[in-house]
């Protein structure tokens, strides 16, 4: 699989833990996406929401379009030659209803050759209160699985709960620098119990030549692969069938490994009766 950094010591961390941090935004990049920011509006009134959510196409792409016009080129200082897909803020407004249950975020590239990336820019400060990242360190490399919308079967059902209280880590990312995690990274987010909003810019990556994707879970647990563009994240509705876009193939009775509290721990820990049992359940040799 091709290097995601082009520096070596950024690649070894990043391999490690599925995440670095690294700083990156200048003042006038931070301004520029407050202002942006406070000149938009989502239509989303509580909780917690990334742009995506929202049913506004032409807020949706206003704010993919200038998120990535101010932050675009930034990430390729350390990347080696990604390029973004999809701009949007990340938003938890007061109150428990934007609390973020344990996850990983959606599969959009074929992972047995490519890495995609989440860069998390937050522009105010980021603390205990109002809604931190956390995150599993090292769990890119132990739930290689599919993920799309709307709803997939996932391992961490029925372990996310053991997850929150014993795995988690608070991740420390100040205003300039940038997060940057694996789609496959297991992460958190307790909720805003601060007055104000809490947010955060955010801008998903790919190597330049990888196709990106979607995967869809019918309502029949029938998983669609759909080719998609870079128009998908502005002009989809979470929750319809992309239609529009060609579809690859079909997954028929696709199944996930489950854990018992003690077999994460197994897995986590690296014993390895348990790994190898995980490995030939996702197809691996070992």
């Amino acid at each position: 699989m091709r290097n995601i950094f082009k520096n070596p010591q950024h690649q070894a961390e990043f391999d490690q833990n599925g995440y670095l941090i690294l700083p990156l935004l200048e003042k006038e990049h931070i301004s520029a996406l407050w202002e942006l920011y406070n000149n938009v509006t989502s239509g989303i009134s509580n909780g917690f929401y990334a742009s995506l959510y929202s049913s506004d196409t032409d807020y949706k792409t206003h704010v993919d379009t200038e998120v990535k016009k101010i932050c675009a080129s930034l990430p390729n200082k350390y990347l080696d030659n990604y390029r973004p897909l999809g701009g949007s803020f990340l938003v938890k407004l007061p109150g428990e209803a934007s609390s973020l249950p344990v996850h990983q975020d959606w599969t959009i590239v074929d992972e047995t050759q490519f890495t995609s990336i989440n860069c998390w820019f937050p522009i105010m400060e980021v603390d205990a209160q109002n809604g931190p990242f956390m995150a599993m360190k090292g769990s890119h490399k132990l739930f290689n699985v599919l993920r799309g919308s709307p709803r997939f079967p996932s391992p961490l059902d029925g372990i996310r709960d053991v997850i929150k209280e014993k795995y988690l880590t608070q991740l420390e990312v100040k205003v300039g620098e940038v997060l940057f995690h694996s789609h496959k990274l297991v992460h958190a987010s307790p909720p805003n119990n601060t007055t104000t909003a809490r947010v955060v810019a955010g801008m998903n990556m790919i190597p330049a030549e990888a196709v990106p994707l979607h995967y869809y879970c019918n309502d029949n647990d029938l998983i669609e692969l759909f080719e998609i563009d870079d128009r998908f994240y502005t002009h989809f509705n979470i929750g319809q069938r992309p239609s529009q876009y060609r579809k690859i193939k079909e997954i028929k009775n696709y199944k996930v490994p489950s854990y018992t509290t003690a077999q994460l721990e197994d897995l986590y820990f690296g014993k390895p009766g348990l790994l190898k049992r995980f490995k030939r359940a996702l197809g691996f040799a070992g």
